[in-house]
Parts: C-alpha cells; structure tokens; sequence
C-alpha cells in the first residue's frame, strides 16, 4: 500500500527529466520502500523514494509515468494497493 498523494507528487516530480516520448519511470520495490527513478541522457536523473507497505521479494519494473499518474487520478481511495501479489519469475 502507498499514499495516493504522494505517489501522484513522486511520479510528477521523476517524470519532469524523462523523454517526451517514452516517460518511463523504473519502480524499484523493496521491503518498506518504493524508489522511482529516471535516467535521460538529454536531461539528467531523477530519484524519489517513497515509503510503501511492502514486505515481498524486491522487484524492478518500468512503466510509463502517464499510465501511472491516471490510475492514481481514476482511483477515489486514499492509499493505492495491488489486488494481487506480483511475482516476479525465478530463472
């Protein structure tokens, strides 16, 4: 779980030095935090860490950060959640 708040702010604040075109935004989860990163050659790095209920296995995953701030917009709850666990793949 994570405050819809502040995941809104982090997003925003990250996605400012990403491309125009891709706006990805790394999720890189592990116990207690989220960290959001974005790296653009043009325009430099940005990080954001943000406090989540989170206790399984880390996980890095990228997204596009208009797809993340309209799922928070669309959502009428305070603190965002995942219905379902994530599992990432074992090689």
């Amino acid at each position: 779980m994570v405050d819809k708040k502040e995941i809104e702010q982090a997003v925003d604040r990250v996605s400012t030095v990403s491309s125009e075109r891709g706006r990805a935004v790394k999720l890189s989860l592990s116990s207690g935090k989220l960290m959001l990163s974005v790296t653009n050659p043009d325009s430099g790095s940005a990080t954001e860490e943000v406090e989540v209920e989170y206790s399984a296995d880390p996980l890095d995953i990228g997204f596009n950060s208009r797809y993340l701030l309209d799922i928070a917009d669309r959502s009428k709850a305070r603190r965002l959640c995942s219905s379902s666990p994530i599992r990432a793949r074992r090689p």
